[in-house]
């Protein structure tokens, strides 16, 4: 009776070994393929890094938004393993993240769209974060506000006046003076081939 307890003893801790056993190597085969799946991450992450590098953007915002799709396309194909492995809290973390940056993208597409100053308002807004979002509307009028004036400072420095302009009424004066002396040249040439000419005809 006491070895056949023994045995069956034996055999019930065999089991929670085998089982203890089983768990670690799924727990291991996990750590694989989350290894595995940080290193293919890392190496489309280093090859989108360097593609970028070799690109040349005609417009900044095309860029911003082409880093925008990047960053969503990158979400997605996590969910995508988390889903295949069974990462059920990650899936929804990510999930979250995708929705958050997306609302984030439309609310900034709705100042380019709405303010005077377009996407060098939303720049501005981006730039100069506020400790509540409580007055989101004052946060966007003043980052409109400020992109607005840097426009019509670049504008007005883009605008070059001549330099010989700056002298004012002098210049004006000096310039009418070479317009009299040029008409006066004018008139003593007309007037002096008149006279030669009125001679040579009364040559007998």
């Amino acid at each position: 009776m006491a070895e056949r307890n023994q045995g069956g003893d034996l055999h019930y801790k065999l089991n929670l070994l085998f089982d203890e056993l089983r768990e670690q190597n799924c727990m291991v085969q996990n750590l694989k393929d989350e290894l595995k799946g940080t290193a293919v991450t890392a190496f489309e992450e280093a090859k989108r890094l360097k593609k970028e590098k070799e690109m040349t953007w005609r417009f900044k915002g095309n860029k911003a938004q082409h880093e925008f799709n990047e960053e969503i396309v990158n979400i997605l194909k996590h969910i995508e393993w988390s889903t295949e492995h069974g990462k059920d809290e990650y899936c929804r973390e990510l999930v979250t993240e995708a929705c958050e940056k997306i609302r984030k993208r439309n609310t900034l597409i709705r100042i380019a769209d709405t303010s005077e100053g377009g996407w060098d308002t939303v720049n501005v807004y981006e730039s100069n974060p506020v400790a509540s979002d409580s007055d989101e509307d004052a946060k966007i009028s003043r980052a409109d506000n400020k992109a607005t004036k840097k426009n019509g400072e670049r504008i007005r420095g883009s605008i070059r006046i001549p330099r010989h302009r700056k002298s004012g009424s002098r210049h004006i004066r000096s310039l009418l003076h070479v317009v009299l002396l040029r008409a006066e040249e004018e008139v003593f040439f007309v007037v002096t081939e008149g006279r030669a000419l009125h001679s040579h005809r009364n040559r007998p």
